[in-house]
């Protein structure tokens, strides 16, 4: 079988998380009046990482110290972890039956997120998700995020593999572009229909993983 590793990015691809990072912020940051719309947080804010959001959110009321912005991140993980805790918090429809399907292929696996990896850990935990990752790239092992491809490059360094040897599954335009930028052929899952105008050019656009089968994308790469 041809050596390869599937990238996952985790909000979005492994966990249907994007809702519950939307409620978070906005409960985080309504004393402030700032308000966000779903379609803005979709359009402009997924996939880019919590710290660059909230940056720009809070530089929209004129607050620009950093140090209160580290603030407002920490308090917005915090409550994140907490919605975690208290089960609110879905997998991908038939993410766990392909991650078996790749593991019994020997496929190596690896989740690139733009989220905190205490975060990651404790949401793959809760899910039963946990054992099918070899290892986890989160914020704190890069400096450049999405669509950046250090992540992506740092993912397949540490996994051992050739950057043609990776295929990722991405459902945001920033995450497509990094990996793209790093030479690594994509997945797009629920991508924006016009994702191509963003010059994403994806080998297959999936819903989710109900139907996907590792030997169909073998045949692909």
């Amino acid at each position: 079988m041809k050596k390869c590793a599937f990238l996952f990015d985790f909000d979005g691809v492994i966990a249907d998380s994007e809702p519950l990072h939307l409620e978070t912020f906005r409960e985080i940051l309504a004393p402030l009046g700032i308000k966000i719309s779903e379609e803005r947080w979709y359009r402009e804010f997924v996939g880019i990482g919590s710290p660059r959001i909230m940056k720009i959110l809070l530089g929209e009321v004129g607050i620009e110290d950093e140090d209160v912005i580290k603030s407002y991140v920490e308090k917005r993980r915090d409550l994140f972890q907490k919605r975690i805790t208290e089960n609110k918090l879905q997998a991908k429809n038939g993410v766990k039956k392909f991650l078996e399907e790749t593991k019994r292929f020997g496929i190596k696996t690896a989740v690139v997120s733009g989220s905190h990896k205490n975060n990651i850990s404790l949401a793959l935990n809760i899910l039963k998700l946990e054992r099918y990752f070899d290892i986890i790239i989160g914020r704190e092992d890069y400096t450049k995020n999405k669509p950046d491809p250090e992540c992506y490059l740092v993912a397949a360094e540490k996994l051992g593999m050739k950057r043609e040897e990776c295929l990722a599954f991405e459902d945001s335009i920033a995450g497509c572009l990094a990996a793209q930028n790093a030479g690594i052929k994509v997945i797009a899952i629920e991508a924006p229909e016009n994702v191509e105008k963003y010059d994403c050019k994806p080998i297959m656009k999936i819903r989710d993983f109900e139907k996907l089968r590792v030997e169909k994308i073998l045949e692909m790469l």
